[in-house]
């Protein structure tokens, strides 16, 4: 890989866990702050050498909340990067906050520390909704938080909404795309709602305490946003990404065109020296280990050539425009339609996929299933 790599920081602490959340984060651990931003600036310095020779385009901070920690810690942790790798001058400088983590002076600091790109956890414009995921924030919040980056000058907001919550309707999900248009958030990330085990919600699903949509229900809300996202000027550029034109997320992007990337932090995964590698998930042994400069990794393996190019594939086909064959060919050293020519056709008749010689990309309308045309491909 010869391209820019990405950066990802992972922060685990939230003020509140949410009720469908099985991220590795953590609340209630402020105790922990300081010694975990001293472990990642001692994993950063770790990996300096090894990193000497990559540039580095994208930075994300991720969790959790980031936004929750304190301003002088988050700088001490941006200028650790800073010092250790070469991160270019025009990079993407993305992090995710929680409206009830933001006020004046937390904004201006993420200026400061050259923030671009701002993701927001809206999840829902519903307060009743959202008080019942035990989200930390109420719709207002929400529009002052947007409102507070406006006027510090980031204007490449994105905003996280959740598909398939209870009681939403289609015209909530109208109303959803319409709103954030108005609001000028540039960029939506639209998630459909998966119960994952262990959760709270988990268990309230399990007892009838709760009744989600169905998967049919859940595809036709996504099908409604789709549209009137479309019609605001929104453009979808992965499976659950619509973006204004030029405000797509380049560290996501990077990531589904099968480029290299570095994770720091608790359970932080990477794709980097030609592995793919994963940090431990307990906070404490994470700390512990750094401060005695100790390595985090908790798995690596090297991918076989098969294995890269299943991957290759499968994360290029959630893209809009697909994956470039050309690009497989060279990476490879095969011919990709040649090999699967018979496939190719058939998906092509039966309109789930469309080759236009270049890219190979998923029909618009078939985005719903995406994970059973992937499994044409895998090799």
């Amino acid at each position: 890989m010869t391209s820019n790599c990405g950066l990802y920081l992972h922060i685990p602490f939230c003020l509140s866990k949410c009720v469908y959340c099985d991220f590795v984060s953590f609340s209630g651990r402020e105790n922990a702050f300081s010694d975990y931003a001293e472990a990642v600036a001692r994993e950063a310095a770790y990996y300096k050498e090894k990193c000497k020779d990559k540039f580095f385009d994208t930075v994300y901070f991720g969790g959790g909340t980031p936004s929750v920690l304190p301003s002088l810690l988050l700088q001490k942790i941006v200028f650790a990067l800073r010092k250790d790798f070469n991160i270019l001058p025009d990079a993407e400088w993305s992090m995710e906050v929680n409206p009830a983590t933001v006020d004046d002076e937390k904004a201006e600091v993420l200026k400061d520390l050259g923030f671009n790109r701002i993701s927001i956890g809206m999840q829902s414009t519903n307060d009743d909704t959202l008080r019942f995921l035990r989200r930390a924030h109420c719709k207002s919040q929400f529009e002052e938080t947007v409102k507070l980056f406006f006027e510090k000058g980031i204007t490449n907001l994105n905003a996280d909404f959740i598909l398939g919550l209870p009681d939403q309707t289609k015209d909530e999900v109208v109303f959803t795309a319409n709103y954030l248009f108005d609001l000028g958030v540039k960029h939506i990330s639209a998630y459909a709602l998966k119960v994952e085990k262990g959760t709270p919600l988990s268990k309230m699903v399990r007892e009838n305490k709760v009744n989600l949509p169905d998967d049919d229900f859940t595809c036709d809300l996504y099908d409604e946003f789709r549209k009137a996202a479309l019609k605001k000027g929104f453009e979808r550029y992965e499976v659950s990404n619509f973006a204004q034109k030029g405000y797509e997320c380049r560290h996501n992007l990077n990531c589904w065109q099968y480029r290299e990337y570095l994770g720091l932090g608790l359970n932080a995964h990477s794709f980097i020296f030609g592995k793919r590698f994963h940090n431990i998930q307990n906070l404490d042994q994470y700390i512990s280990r750094w401060m005695s400069e100790k390595n985090s990794v908790s798995t690596s393996r090297r991918l076989s050539k098969d294995e890269q190019k299943t991957e290759f594939v499968m994360l290029g086909l959630r893209l809009e425009k697909g994956f470039s064959v050309s690009e497989y060919d060279n990476l490879f050293n095969e011919e990709f339609y040649q090999k699967n020519q018979d496939i190719i056709n058939r998906l092509q008749q039966q309109k789930l996929i469309i080759y236009d010689g270049e890219f190979i990309r998923i029909h618009p309308e078939k985005f719903y299933i995406l994970n059973s045309i992937i499994t044409e491909f895998i090799i």
